[in-house]
């Protein structure tokens, strides 16, 4: 199933932290009781609920490992668990795709067979309505990719100009955090922070931790206020706060 979206608040409204998860990437789906129609039960099971920290709230490995590679780089996610929103791309609503191979079998939006690999950005892009009306609507500072394929597909000539007219031009193109086999991407646009994080942990070695906690940790120093810079011991939540920096 895809993760369970967060409550609404004032902070994850405009100008916070958002997740966005490929289809799949929740936890274990419970079997439905007896006489439950599949769907709805799904659909109960993904309802938004709670704050990101939400103990009772399973939303599953992918986003669980995204907040502690965070949190590892300095980033406090406590402090910052009201501004936190997690959405899947593409939602189980954008069927494009008639295809019984890219649905479960609970009625879900798959990742079909033929589009994953380097076909996946491509395939993103063509299917990015609900991730532009997302970011249109909660102007988020700081986007959390789940894979790096969405951060390619939002630079590719299907989505550019929209994502461009939603998060501003490109400051930067992007740069990787990691000189390991699994790679961590960013790029600062003039209106957020994106950030992308590799899909696979069975390569996340304590070297790939080690230096996305340093390469990560250092961009979020440098993103700090320049009165605070090098100094700062606050939580890095000022990139949620509307402090984020412009300069490349």
């Amino acid at each position: 199933m895809n993760p369970p979206g967060t409550a609404e608040t004032p902070e994850n409204a405009s100008g916070g932290v958002l997740i966005v998860a490929l289809p799949g990437m929740g936890p274990e789906r419970p079997l439905e009781p007896e006489g439950v129609d599949p769907e709805s039960w799904t659909e109960m099971l993904e309802r938004p609920r709670g704050l990101i920290t939400a103990t009772q709230v399973d939303r599953g490995p992918y986003v669980r490992r995204a907040l502690a590679w965070l949190s590892s780089a300095g980033f406090d996610v406590n402090a910052a668990s009201r501004h936190f929103a997690v959405m899947t791309w593409p939602g189980p609503s954008e069927d494009a795709c008639e295809d019984s191979s890219a649905h479960n079998a609970s009625g879900r939006r798959m990742v079909p067979p033929e589009a994953k690999g380097a076909r996946l950005p491509r395939w993103l892009a063509a299917n990015a309505q609900g991730f532009l009306e997302v970011s249109a609507r909660r102007r988020p500072k700081l986007v959390v990719f789940l894979s790096g394929a969405m951060l390619e597909a939002t630079e590719s000539p299907e989505l550019a100009s929209s994502v461009t007219d939603i998060y501003g031009p490109p400051q930067t193109p992007p740069c990787r955090l990691t000189d390991t086999r699994l790679a961590v991407w960013a790029q600062r646009r003039r209106e957020a922070l994106f950030l992308a994080l590799p899909v696979s942990a069975a390569q996340a070695t304590p070297a790939f931790e080690a230096a996305l906690a340093e390469g990560l940790g250092r961009l979020l120093r440098t993103m700090a206020p320049a009165s605070t810079a090098g100094a700062d011991t606050r939580p890095r939540t000022h990139l949620v706060r509307g402090e984020h920096a412009h300069e490349g």
